[in-house]
């Protein structure tokens, strides 16, 4: 658990996920954001990621969709949208794994495995 006077951190937030989802997160989520924030999948908080970088709609999203193809993604957001994943969990991501990604579930999977380390 996070004491009064310690920071909240990506450290401390990776420290509270697991794989398959959310696990502690009311010791390392401030109060104010618990009730939506802690009860978000992964999934779900790639989606709200996309959702608020690429202006879309709930319904266009899904796993399997093309980031460039389905969600007319540019080079541009690409990386807007590596940085907000980034800032969103707490991850990093290396030049190649930002190449690598062309589908939604590639980035909930990447997200997934850097929660994991």
């Amino acid at each position: 658990a996070i004491g009064a006077n310690e920071e909240y951190s990506a450290a401390n937030f990776r420290e509270a996920f697991q794989v398959n989802g959310v696990s502690n997160c009311s010791k390392v989520v401030p109060p104010i954001f618990q009730t939506s924030w802690c009860s978000m999948t992964v999934e779900e908080r790639v989606n709200e990621v996309l959702k608020k970088l690429l202006l879309i709609n709930a319904e266009q999203i899904t796993p399997e969709s093309h980031l460039v193809d389905d969600l007319g993604v540019t080079s541009l957001d690409r990386l807007e949208l590596v940085m907000g994943i980034e800032d969103e969990f707490g991850v990093e991501f290396t030049g190649a794994e930002q190449e690598s990604i062309l589908t939604v579930r590639d980035i909930i999977e990447r997200v997934k495995r850097g929660i994991a380390e």
